[in-house]
């Protein structure tokens, strides 16, 4: 028996939103992700090589719930992230 783990090819957190257009919108045009499959009731983005951001629509038991939930995007470049959002229109901090 083989104590190795099996490979893994790619990874992807889902998120719930009420609204797939608005959320394709800050996925792709803020955030700059390729949208990599639409299925209609969910979409999925490429973030890095083998991770991806799953979004679905809420309905049903499929709800938002922001407690216990978060998306953590790691980079060694905030200040060119900052750059980046702040080009495309995004308001960050107050």
């Amino acid at each position: 028996m083989s104590s190795e783990k099996p490979p893994i090819s790619n990874q992807i957190s889902w998120v719930y939103a009420d609204n797939l257009d608005t959320a394709h919108e800050f996925y792709t045009r803020i955030l700059g992700f390729e949208c990599t499959r639409d299925e209609g009731m969910a979409r999925i983005y490429q973030t890095t090589d083998g991770a991806c951001i799953g979004v679905c629509k809420a309905q049903g038991e499929r709800v938002i719930e922001p407690r216990g939930g978060m998306i953590s995007i790691v980079t060694d470049d905030v200040d060119a992230w900052y750059r980046h959002l702040y080009g495309r229109g995004m308001v960050i901090g107050d």
